[in-house]
């Protein structure tokens, strides 16, 4: 089953949780000891020797706080890191699982038009070229050819400006695209991945820390 988000967030608020117990739990370990080595040497002393030992618990104490100070830094600092690795195999795993369901998309033929229809028009408004030459599936040929029509007056109503959209007839993506289009100029320099894939790893890429 594919974690959503409040899956993600649970799990780096437990990594979070746990570095701070850590944390304290070290500090109390080291503050524990100490006491309890200042309270067998204070009964070991007599009392004209209290001073000493009060000044060399003190020193002992401040010793503890740097380095309670230090080791919090490093923990910290590790934990960034494992916050991060965790975030990045969650969202790793949920992009692996969103993959393999791509397909779910494109079988509902309805869904999968207008899908079809945004991804075609926010290619052709990134180019804002009068000549946009289209890539699709060759079994979406039908669908692409009926949406550029629509496609082309909603270009138009919003720049003012004619927009010619030819499918290439020559070249299709290839089998492994689940769906999308590509969206290139005549002279082929400019380009637009509006495939499902390449959307999905963008929303990744968004993800991450």
């Amino acid at each position: 089953m594919a974690l959503d988000d409040a899956a993600v967030e649970k799990q780096i608020e437990r990594m979070v949780a746990f570095i701070k117990t850590e944390a304290d739990e070290k500090l109390d370990d080291i503050r524990r000891k100490i006491e309890e080595d200042y309270q067998i040497e204070r009964e070991r002393v007599t009392r004209d020797g209290k001073a000493s030992v009060d000044e060399e618990y003190a020193k002992k104490y401040r010793q503890v706080e740097l380095r309670h100070r230090t080791d919090c830094s490093n923990i910290k600092s590790e934990g960034r890191m494992n916050v991060m690795r965790v975030k990045e195999d969650s969202v790793g795993k949920i992009i692996e699982e969103a993959k393999g369901r791509l397909s779910d998309i494109t079988e509902d033929r309805t869904k999968y038009t207008e899908i079809l229809e945004k991804l075609i028009f926010q290619g052709v408004l990134k180019l804002l070229e009068p000549t946009v030459l289209i890539r699709c599936k060759e079994n979406d040929l039908c669908i692409v050819r009926q949406l550029l029509p629509l496609v082309a007056r909603d270009f138009e109503n919003i720049t003012g400006s004619n927009l010619t959209l030819l499918i290439d007839s020559e070249q299709y993506l290839p089998p492994e695209i689940s769906g999308g289009v590509e969206l290139i100029t005549p002279d082929e320099k400019i380009r637009v991945n509006n495939t499902l894939e390449m959307r999905l790893e963008l929303m990744a890429l968004q993800a991450l820390p």
